[in-house]
């Protein structure tokens, strides 16, 4: 099981995760999974893992990606949200309730349609398209849409209970927390260490899964990652589905 530190760096790591969402704690897991005894770190700068956006996510998770390489990390996703007690001996709560997305005009509902299509030739064959009388027969409070776009394994789950539960299966990780501010070490070119207000961590291995945050902590290293964040809204209504 992994140890939780507060304000407590080790000296040194095979491997530094700068993030302690589900994209952080998931790779302290893997790592492990794939080279039992590699000694891995993940930092966090929240006092608890999974503080950031996920604490503020509405939980949902879907597989109908259109690019190939995401479609296949949700497939693996999927297969351990759906195997959490096995894989992980761990409840993450998981309800496959299915995600539908709406067409509501002629040009929409193409799109839903092209987008099906796509899917379907990247593999992902149990999504469907949903023409309007399909769509209303089996949502018949979909009101004026005409086309839908379901995918049926989609849901949602305790995406709390999930970090947690990555970062116990990860016994050699050491979880450090409240580290407000992280600065990766470059000389020559290569990474050499991580710096945090609490000590200084040498590690030639950084993964970067800070979200939001990525970055800025992708800067202290002289990388510019392709990040654009965008604020998003969100709403819930009165369940109609049980």
């Amino acid at each position: 099981m992994a140890k939780f530190y507060s304000r407590e760096t080790p000296p040194s790591a095979d491997v530094v995760v700068i993030g302690g969402g589900p994209a952080g704690a998931s790779a302290v897991w893997a790592l492990e999974c794939a080279s039992p005894g590699l000694r891995t770190v993940l930092i966090e700068k929240g006092a608890q893992l999974a503080s950031g956006a996920s604490n503020a996510s509405l939980e949902n998770y879907r597989t109908c990606w259109s690019s190939v390489c995401n479609s296949r990390m949700m497939r693996r996703s999927v297969d351990v949200f759906h195997h959490a007690k096995d894989v992980l001996d761990a409840d993450i709560g998981v309800k496959e309730r299915g995600y539908l997305f709406l067409g509501f005009n002629a040009k929409q509902a193409d799109v839903l349609r092209s987008d099906v299509a796509h899917l379907h030739d990247i593999g992902l064959t149990h999504v469907e398209y949903l023409d309007t009388d399909e769509l209303h027969a089996r949502f018949p409070y979909v009101g004026r849409a005409i086309a839908g776009k379901y995918d049926p394994i989609a849901g949602w789950l305790d995406s709390h209970a999930l970090v947690y539960a990555f970062a116990k299966n990860a016994p050699l990780c050491q979880v450090v927390l409240d580290v407000a501010e992280t600065r990766i070490e470059v000389e020559s070119g290569r990474v050499i260490g991580v710096w945090t207000p609490y000590g200084r961590i040498s590690t030639p291995n950084v993964i970067i899964a800070a979200g939001a945050g990525a970055r800025q902590v992708g800067r202290t290293a002289g990388v510019e990652l392709p990040i654009v964040v965008r604020p998003r809204q969100s709403f819930t209504t009165q369940g109609r589905v049980k």
